[in-house]
């Protein structure tokens, strides 16, 4: 049987300020999640994308509809160790290095045995073992997307919710890229949600959400997994 990581229904979302008209920027969506998902979320700037995932993860509760985590629990109990994001503005800790902020979720979780370890296969496998010690303002923004991922990655969870985790990486660092994160999130299980304005991206995921003005539009694309 299917597992269940979210489920969506009807939900929406709207937006006000005081003498301002009201704004929906997320309108009657209906989805799911599955273990093992691959699913690109494309679309226009603007179209609710974010806002869409923040939900999914429950890092804000929609205005309308319902949303719930039926193999992963409730809402407070998501992160870090069953859902992870990567966001498309910078969000390493400044104070920290490298290895810092990829070994950090797994403090946080309370995984403390052999965290660096883990950090330091995850660093080698991305073949980005010579960031190890630099700090967040020594990193191109490519680079920094892509240790933002690797922290996410780091305790296996079941979900990672990416924001155009390659938006900044030429062509060929981007498609490398995305070999790695898929060959470990099959290892590991996890489901993967990436948000991308790229087309080969998106052609990688056997599964395609288009945000339209606020709606959600589903397809499953003809080819085997990536």
């Amino acid at each position: 049987m299917t597992e269940i990581l979210a489920r969506a229904e009807g939900i929406g979302m709207r937006y006000s300020a005081s003498g301002t008209t009201p704004i929906d920027v997320l309108d009657n969506i209906d989805c799911e999640i599955a273990a093992r998902d691959r699913i690109a979320l494309i679309g226009p700037s603007g179209s609710g994308k974010s806002t869409l995932m923040h939900i999914l993860g429950g890092l804000i509760a929609p205005t309308s509809g319902h949303i719930e985590w039926p193999a992963l629990g409730p809402r407070e109990t998501l992160m870090p160790a069953q859902v992870q994001f990567v966001f498309q503005s910078p969000s390493l800790f400044p104070a920290l290095d490298v290895l810092g902020n990829i070994t950090l979720p797994l403090f946080l979780a309370g995984v403390t045995t052999c965290a660096q370890d883990r950090a330091r296969e995850l660093l080698a496998r991305f073949a980005l073992e010579e960031l190890t010690h630099k700090l967040p303002e020594e990193l191109s923004g490519g680079q920094a997307q892509r240790i933002a991922m690797l922290r996410a990655l780091t305790t296996s969870p079941r979900l990672i919710l990416a924001d155009e985790p390659t938006g900044q990486l030429d062509s060929r660092t981007a498609e490398h890229f995305l070999d790695c994160v898929l060959e470990l999130a099959r290892e590991s299980r996890v489901a993967l949600v990436i948000a991308t304005h790229d087309a080969e991206v998106a052609a990688r995921m056997p599964l395609v959400w288009t945000m339209d003005h606020g709606r959600l539009v589903k397809s499953a694309q003809e080819m085997e997994e990536a």
